[in-house]
C-alpha cells in the first residue's frame, strides 16, 4: 500500500474517533440562548497608493503592491475589504470571510473547528483555511508589520489558504507541556481551487512557545515539513502525439517501471535535433509510462520569533529559513496561457491571440490542474527572511525592516541563466528550459507605521528588489511584434522599486 494511502486511512481513523468523543457533548441544550447570539462580525479595509520607478513601457508585478500594467507607474487600490463572520460556542468554532475590492468578490475562509471536550487536547479544523507551515503563513494581514508576506511564501503558497483538514495537538494550559504544539494536515494542494487531483498534500509542524517564562519577553520557534505532489500529464488524450518530460534544471529524468532513467540534455548526449525524435518516438521508454505520474514537491522550514517589551517600546525580531524542491508546469504551443515568472517585471513571454510564443516555465507558484500536456520542471530552492520592528517608546510610532532572499533554482547561478542553449562556439541549439523563473532576488523593505488607536493605522513602505545578473537579454521590437511583452532583461539590476502608503481601518 502506498505511503499516502496508509496516511489517509490513519488520518480517517483518528477523525472518526475524534467525532465519537465529541458526539456525547454535541447533544446540547445547555442554555436558552438563540443561535445568532453566538455570531460576531468584524473586518477591516486597506486602501493604498503605490508608485514605482519602472519604465513606462514595462509591466511590473510587485509582491507588496500588486500588478502595474504597461504605461502605469502609480495607482490607488483597495488591497482588502475583509468581512468576517465567526460562530463560537463551547468547543465549536466556525468562520466565514470574504474580500470585496475593485477586482471583485473573493471568498477567503470557510472552516469549522471542533475541540474535544473530554481532554481538551485535540482540535480538528476542516474547510478552507491557512495551512500550518512555518511562522509567517498564518500572520494576519491586519497585524503584519509590513504590507505583505515574503516573496518565497507568496510563491510556494500562492493562495495562502487551502481546502483540507488539520489536527492540532496541544495539552491544556495547566500542563507544563502546553508550550508544545503539533499540527498535522492534509490538503488538496496549492490553493482551494488551483489544484484538485488525486494526489493530496501533507503538512506537519512542531512549535515550542515560551517554555521558560522570562519577564517582558515572549518567544517561539519551530520546524515544519510539506510533502506535496503535482500531477504530471504528458499525453492527456492517449493519442501518443504529444510527449512531455519532467525536467530537473539541466537534466531530464523519468521513472519507468520503478527504474530511474536519466538523459542529460546540456552535455549533448541528446542534441536539440535528436531530442525531437525522442519526444515523438512512442516506443522510447523515456517518453512512455509517465501519464498521471505524481512529481514530489518538498518544503522544509525552521522559524523563530522574539518579542521584548521595555520602556523604549516593544522590539520584535522574526525569521525563517525555507528550502526544498519546488515543481512548476509549462504550457504547450497553441495553449492560450500567459507564461508568467517570478520576475517583478514579468512576464518575459506572453500570449497575444492568435500568435503564440514558445513556452517558458511557469511561475513556480503555478502548479494547478492542466487540461493539456505540459512539461514539469523540478527545481531545488532556498530562501530566508528576517523581520525587525521597533516601537518608539510608548507611542504609536513604529519603524521596521525586512530582508527577503529567494533563489528558486540553487543549481544554476547568474550568467549561467540563458533562455537558449548554446554550444561552445556560441551557436544557438534550441531552448535551454531556463527563464526568468530561475532568477534569484534579494528584497529590502523599509517601513514606518503609525497606530492611532485600535481601529486606525497608516503605513509607509519602500520596497527595493535586487535581482542577480544573468544572460537574459531585453526583448526587442521584433520579439514584441511576435506577441511578447516588453522586458528589460536581467543583464543588470532592473528598475523596480516601489513606494507605498496604506491606510487601514478595523471595525
Amino acid at each position: 500500500m502506498a505511503f499516502h494511502s496508509k496516511l489517509f486511512f490513519f488520518t480517517s481513523f483518528l477523525f472518526i474517533n475524534f467525532l465519537n468523543t465529541f458526539s456525547v457533548f454535541s447533544q446540547d441544550s445547555l442554555t436558552k440562548r438563540k443561535w445568532y447570539d453566538d455570531i460576531t462580525f468584524d473586518g477591516y479595509i486597506q486602501v493604498q497608493y503605490s508608485y514605482t520607478n519602472k519604465a513606462d513601457s514595462l509591466s511590473l508585478n510587485s509582491p507588496n503592491s500588486g500588478r502595474f500594467d504597461r504605461f502605469v507607474s502609480n495607482k490607488f487600490s483597495v488591497r482588502r475589504g475583509r468581512i468576517q463572520m465567526q460562530y463560537q460556542k463551547q468547543f465549536v468554532n466556525a468562520q466565514f470571510s470574504f474580500d470585496v475590492t475593485e477586482l471583485g468578490f473573493r471568498m477567503k475562509d470557510a472552516w469549522i473547528a471542533l475541540k474535544d471536550p473530554k481532554w481538551q487536547t485535540f482540535t480538528l479544523t476542516a474547510g478552507i483555511f491557512t495551512r500550518r507551515f512555518g511562522g509567517e503563513l498564518e500572520l494576519s494581514s491586519r497585524d503584519r508589520e509590513v504590507p505583505e508576506r515574503s516573496m518565497v511564501v507568496q510563491t510556494l503558497f500562492p493562495a495562502i489558504r487551502d481546502l483540507g483538514a488539520n489536527l492540532e495537538i496541544r495539552l491544556p494550559k495547566k500542563y507544563k507541556l502546553h508550550c508544545l504544539k503539533l499540527d498535522l494536515g492534509i490538503f488538496n494542494g496549492t490553493g482551494a481551487n488551483l489544484e484538485a487531483d488525486s494526489f493530496k498534500d501533507f503538512t506537519g509542524r512542531l512549535q515550542l512557545e515560551n517554555p521558560v517564562k522570562i519577564k517582558n519577553m515572549t518567544y517561539k520557534f519551530g520546524a515544519s515539513g510539506y510533502l506535496g505532489f503535482v500531477n504530471h500529464r504528458y499525453d492527456i488524450d492517449g493519442s501518443a502525439s504529444n510527449y512531455r518530460f519532467i525536467w530537473k534544471t539541466l537534466d531530464t529524468f523519468l521513472t519507468v517501471n520503478g527504474v530511474n532513467q536519466q538523459v542529460t540534455i546540456m552535455n549533448q548526449d541528446i542534441t536539440s535535433a535528436s531530442l525531437g525524435n525522442v519526444l515523438n518516438d512512442p516506443t522510447n521508454p523515456i517518453a512512455r509510462a509517465t501519464y498521471n505520474k505524481n512529481v514530489q514537491r518538498r518544503y522544509y522550514s525552521f522559524h523563530g520569533e522574539f518579542k521584548y517589551k521595555e520602556s523604549f517600546g516593544t522590539t520584535m525580531i522574526r525569521g525563517e529559513y525555507i528550502f526544498g524542491q519546488q515543481v512548476s508546469l509549462e504550457g504547450t504551443l497553441g495553449n492560450p496561457y500567459v507564461f508568467t515568472s517570478v520576475s517583478p517585471v514579468g512576464p518575459i513571454n506572453s500570449v497575444t491571440w492568435p500568435k503564440f510564443d514558445s513556452p517558458q516555465p511557469y511561475n513556480p507558484a503555478t502548479v494547478g490542474l492542466q487540461l493539456k500536456p505540459s512539461h514539469t520542471f523540478v527545481r531545488s530552492f532556498r530562501a530566508f527572511f528576517v523581520y525587525f520592528d521597533q516601537q518608539i517608546g510608548k507611542t504609536g510610532h513604529h519603524i521596521g525592516y525586512r530582508i527577503d532572499y529567494y533563489d528558486p533554482n540553487i543549481d544554476i547561478k547568474g550568467n549561467q541563466i540563458d533562455v537558449v542553449l548554446r554550444d561552445d562556439a556560441g551557436n544557438i541549439l534550441g531552448s535551454s528550459g531556463l527563464s526568468v523563473a530561475d532568477v534569484a532576488f534579494t528584497t529590502h523593505l523599509f517601513a514606518y507605521r503609525y497606530v492611532f488607536n485600535q481601529h486606525l493605522s497608516v503605513m509607509l513602505t519602500y520596497e527595493m528588489p535586487i535581482n542577480e545578473k544573468t544572460k537574459i537579454d531585453p526583448l526587442d521590437s521584433i520579439q514584441i511584434g511576435l506577441g511578447k511583452y516588453p522586458h528589460s532583461g536581467f543583464l543588470t539590476n532592473i528598475k523596480d522599486d516601489v513606494m507605498m502608503i496604506r491606510m487601514q481601518y478595523r471595525f
